[in-house]
C-alpha cells in the first residue's frame, strides 16, 4: 500500500506556515528588509522637509501622502514633528527629524492616508518601553508592537489583503507612553507572497487533488 498525506496531517501543517499571521491575511514583520522584500515598490515619508516644530496636538498636519492628528489631551510639549536638537535625545532614530508622540492612556495618534494602502512600517523609538503602552488599530485589528527596554530603535510594520486608509496608535494599559516614529513606508499595491507560502500552499493543492482522486478510487 502507497503512503500518502491524510486531510488532517495537511490540514496540521498548513496552520505551522512560516509567516507571522495575526488574522485577516495581516503579516507583521520586526526587520525593515524582509517588509521590503515583500512589499516591493513603496514611498517613504521621513518628515525631513520641515524645518520648524510642527504641532500635531490640536490641529492635524499634512504631511504629504498622510496626514497626522490626535485625540485625548493635547497638554504636553510634545506630540510634535520634532526637528533636531530634539526635545528628548533617546527619541532620536537616525539624527533627523522625527515625529515625537505622548499618549495617555486612552489618547490616540491618528496616521489618516490620501489613498488606500495595504503596506505600512515605520522605525519607533523607545515604543512600548518596559511594558506595553500603545496599540496599533487596522482595519478593526489590533497589534501590539513587542515590549522592549532601554529606549530601542526598532522596526515594525505589516503587510495586508485588504486595503485601509487609517493606522491609530492607541494609549493603552496603565502606563503613558513618550516614543517617536521616523521613516514612515507604505504601499498601494498588493504585497508579493512569500516564497515559503507560496510553495506550502502549492503543496496542499497538489496533495488535496490527490487526496480526493484516491477517494474516488477508493468508491469505484
Amino acid at each position: 500500500m502507497k503512503p500518502y498525506v491524510t486531510f488532517q496531517s495537511l490540514t496540521f501543517a498548513l496552520l505551522f506556515l512560516p509567516t507571522s499571521i495575526v488574522d485577516a491575511g495581516f503579516v507583521t514583520y520586526s526587520n525593515r528588509a524582509a517588509w521590503e522584500s515583500t512589499v516591493g515598490n513603496h514611498s517613504t515619508e521621513d518628515f525631513n522637509s520641515f524645518t520648524v516644530d510642527t504641532p500635531f496636538h490640536t490641529n492635524a498636519v499634512d504631511v504629504g501622502d498622510f496626514s497626522l492628528s490626535m485625540t485625548g489631551d493635547p497638554g504636553t510639549v510634545r506630540n510634535k514633528i520634532d526637528v533636531p536638537n530634539l526635545w528628548d535625545s533617546s527619541f532620536n532614530i537616525d539624527g533627523t527629524n522625527v515625529a515625537s508622540v505622548f499618549l495617555k492612556t486612552g489618547d490616540s495618534l491618528f496616521l489618516i492616508f490620501d489613498a488606500a494602502i495595504v503596506s505600512f512600517g515605520a522605525e519607533f523609538a523607545a515604543l512600548n518601553d518596559s511594558v506595553r503602552r500603545v496599540d496599533i488599530v487596522v482595519a478593526g485589528e489590533v497589534f501590539t508592537p513587542p515590549v522592549t527596554a532601554a529606549s530601542q530603535v526598532r522596526f515594525f510594520g505589516f503587510t495586508s489583503d485588504v486595503s485601509f486608509t487609517s493606522v491609530e496608535l492607541r494609549g493603552v494599559g496603565t502606563f503613558n507612553d513618550g516614543f517617536s516614529l521616523d521613516n514612515v513606508s507604505f504601499s498601494e499595491q498588493a504585497p508579493v507572497p512569500e516564497p515559503a507560502s507560496l510553495a506550502m500552499w502549492g503543496l496542499g493543492a497538489i496533495v488535496l487533488t490527490g487526496y480526493s482522486r484516491r477517494k474516488r478510487k477508493l468508491a469505484a
